[in-house]
């Protein structure tokens, strides 16, 4: 259910936002402001909290990885008449519940003689641009499910899909609204029972990576997005 907000300016003027009062954590959700005069000013507390701001500040998207309320701060600016409130999302959603309990293996022999042998290297990847492949890797390892490879592979399959949309030109670079909607598209195409293993931690560090590429201004052309999900397939690629 969406409501609208309206934050009075002088003059008459409002600022008029458009927000959910719940959506569902581990996907992007939009916080609409385009109806809006003059400037918009967003903040939002919780670091966990992705945001995407639009090129004209009048449009946010946000990503959530659990459920939680979210208390988004913005302030309106209209010439010198200037006013703030805040609206609060309740992003809600069935989370994975704890990992069961590892059955008790053999009681340890004292006599037995430490195995020095070092592991074996794990895989080295290439570093790239935005240097992910080697952490796409390791995060997906640390997805707790039942079939990795299979599950990987529809990984993959999502992520081919959402390139190949920015090499149609379907998906503009800088918008994030057709940005987040393609990605949420990508996430659904997944089976229910793998959302719930992947978005919360594999999806939730991607998500963090790309709002710390996004406000350091590293994807700004299509390109850029089109390596970025390549280094991300290197990594996963690699699950054997």
């Amino acid at each position: 259910m969406f409501r609208v907000l309206l934050i009075s300016l002088l003059f008459g003027t409002e600022a008029k936002i458009t927000a959910p009062e719940k959506a569902p954590a581990c996907q992007f959700v939009l916080i609409d402001g385009s109806e809006s005069a003059g400037t918009l000013t967003w903040t939002v507390p919780d670091r966990e909290v992705s945001v995407f701001t639009s090129a004209d500040s009048k449009q946010i998207v946000v990503f959530s990885p659990t459920a939680k309320f979210c208390k988004i701060r913005l302030t309106a600016a209209e010439g010198t008449s200037r006013s703030a409130d805040a609206v609060v999302v309740e992003f809600v959603g069935e989370m994975p519940g704890p990992s069961p309990a590892p059955a008790p293996g053999p009681a340890p022999n004292p006599d037995a003689k430490p195995d020095v042998k070092p592991p074996p290297p794990g895989k080295v990847l290439p570093a790239g641009k935005f240097g992910i492949s080697q952490k796409a890797h390791e995060k997906s390892l640390e997805v707790e499910c039942p079939d990795r490879k299979a599950e990987t592979a529809k990984v993959i399959a999502a992520l081919e899909s959402l390139q190949a949309e920015f090499r149609a030109g379907k998906i503009s670079p800088q918008s994030p609204l057709q940005i987040s909607g393609a990605i949420n598209r990508a996430c659904l195409s997944l089976p229910a029972g793998q959302q719930k293993r992947w978005l919360p931690s594999f999806g939730s560090w991607w998500t963090t990576t790309l709002r710390d590429l996004w406000d350091a201004g590293r994807l700004m052309t299509r390109d850029d997005w089109i390596l970025l999900i390549e280094e991300t397939l290197i990594g996963l690629k690699a699950v054997s």
